[in-house]
């Protein structure tokens, strides 16, 4: 169901033509996109990354979907075996943070020494779009663009903190509006995740393996 046009659908993850699997969330294509099941409040993304880099910039384009009451990214430099939070981003910090992941809200750097500091911070815009919206995560500058702490001088802990190889994108809980307008659901239309090469901050170029994606 497409709630924005109000029109039905075909989606069938047994027919290749009408399923949204995974893989199109990072098939360079916004007019695919990945989908969860439909009444599942609570659903993972994982994305293996192949090897491991210095994580910069996320970026998130939704499917035809509301926004999730939050997002929690996770990070792994063990190929998913544990997990480390990197940030939550929710519909009202003030509430949200406490109740959807037991954490307390961090809006910004402002203030903060630690370079491994993660932020519960609010989506931002509007969250009542099913389509265009997106999501941006800067890992060394927050919403209000300050710095995070540990770049200067570089500190060991800030580069612990960005390196990862694998990725889960958490979702949890529909808006209400999503179950009024049964659209309750999870989508990703495109999931970029760029970094940089291990090298303490210092290489010019960066090799990728060639099962990278």
């Amino acid at each position: 169901f497409d709630p924005e046009d109000n029109v039905n659908l075909t989606c069938n993850a047994s027919n290749a033509a009408f399923a949204h699997p995974p893989e199109n969330a990072v098939d360079n294509n916004d007019q695919t996109w990945w989908q969860s099941k439909k009444g599942v409040d609570t659903v993972q993304f994982e994305l293996n990354l192949t090897q491991t880099f210095e994580l910069v910039f996320l970026f998130f384009e939704f499917g035809h979907s509301y926004r999730p009451r939050g997002i929690a990214i996770e990070k792994s430099v063990d190929y998913g075996v544990t997990f480390k939070p990197v940030e939550y981003i929710v519909l009202d910090p003030s509430t949200d943070c406490d109740a959807v992941f037991n954490v307390s809200p961090a809006a910004n750097f402002f203030g903060l020494t630690d370079p491994g500091t993660v932020l519960c911070r609010a989506f931002s815009g509007s969250s009542d779009k099913t389509s265009g919206d997106f999501l941006s995560v800067r890992i060394l500058r927050d919403p209000v663009n300050l710095p995070r702490p540990g770049q200067s001088p570089l500190d060991s802990a800030l580069l612990d903190f960005m390196r990862a190889n694998y990725l889960r994108i958490t979702m949890k809980e529909f808006q209400p509006i999503a179950i009024s307008s049964n659209a309750d659901f999870f989508s990703i239309a495109e999931l970029k995740v760029n970094g940089r090469c291990v090298c303490n901050g210092h290489a010019s170029s960066c090799t990728i393996g060639s099962t990278a994606s």
